[in-house]
């Protein structure tokens, strides 16, 4: 059964995935996409210091970062384990998950679980108590509903959380079961197994509380894997990508018309008119705010936003 769920959540992805190809294959060409090495360097320098990220609000940005890098690695370490359990030990006789090994995985992974978590409570207390107008979907000139956002950022948020703390409910529960010794080297885990044993969770009850947890999370996992395509985790696909494909023309010249172009083909009428790229970097945008806020017709008050314009298309 859980092969089988795998199989059918990566299908969804890749499903996803095709769909965005597809998307992206309708809109025109507007830059070539040069020198690749050197657009992919930096592209990775941009994401994995998240320089822009972290631009115009300091504070954000490092949440992010906590939660960029805790994702991260947990899902190196679930990809880890998975080889170790499904090839590794039942295929080659290798069992290389013991040792020193297992107890630096073991404290890696827990640092970096609440790592994400940190990361996810800075986000949201940003977000949903803080409450600073870039992340005000309101418009200035019209009423419009936009509680589909709301519930996109509410879902986005809740989904990275659980996981997060089921993960460390999972590791709690086989420590509070087993209570092996080697197992300080998970340092958050071992708290919270100590905390169940105390309360009288222990053993087979703890054990049954494992296998339970277990499938929740591994099912609710492999459900937002296969969402990605389809909701707003499809920035982390198309950011970094958006990145090293940008037209770094952008903001400086306006695209050549193609020879014997006339005034009515100037502009853009429907979304195919867009280019490529212009497509990746819709899929790209996260709602932050902070075009809204920047932008200087906004701030006077004008009923224009970058923003709502992007929200739009």
């Amino acid at each position: 059964l859980w092969y089988a769920l795998i199989v059918i959540s990566v299908a969804v992805f890749l499903a996803g995935v095709f769909l965005l190809r597809r998307k992206y294959a309708r809109g025109h060409s507007l830059a070539p996409f040069d020198r690749p090495g050197t657009r992919t360097l930096r592209a990775a320098r941009i994401v994995l210091t998240h320089a822009w990220i972290r631009r115009r609000d300091t504070g954000t940005g490092l949440g992010h970062l906590a939660v960029f890098y805790g994702f991260l690695v947990l899902f190196a370490g679930t990809a880890i384990l998975a080889f170790q359990d499904d090839f590794a030990k039942p295929v080659l006789g290798w069992d290389f998950w013991r040792g020193e090994f297992y107890l630096g995985y073991s404290l890696f992974l827990d640092v970096f679980g609440a790592a994400l978590v940190a990361g996810l409570v800075v986000l949201a207390v940003k977000r949903w108590i803080q409450r600073p107008a870039r992340l005000d979907y309101a418009r200035p000139d019209r009423e419009e509903d936009r509680s589909r956002y709301r519930a996109g950022d509410r879902a986005f948020v809740f989904f990275l959380f659980f996981l997060a703390l089921t993960g460390f409910l999972l590791e709690a529960l086989r420590i509070a079961a087993d209570r092996p010794d080697f197992e300080v080297w998970s340092p958050f885990g071992w708290l919270l197994g100590n905390g169940f044993r105390s309360l009288g969770l222990e053993g087979g009850g703890a054990d049954d509380a494992r296998l339970v947890t277990w499938w929740v999370h591994g099912v609710v996992a492999l459900g937002f894997v296969a969402s990605i395509p389809y909701t707003k985790a499809v920035h982390m696909l198309a950011g970094p990508v958006n990145v090293a494909v940008r037209d770094e023309r952008a903001g400086r010249r306006l695209p050549e018309l193609p020879p014997g172009a006339k005034a009515a083909d100037v502009g853009y009428g429907l979304v195919t008119d867009l280019s490529w790229q212009h497509l990746l970097s819709l899929d790209s945008c996260t709602k932050c705010g902070k075009c809204h806020e920047a932008c200087p017709a906004n701030a006077t008050g004008y009923p224009l936003s970058p923003r709502d314009l992007i929200l739009d298309l």
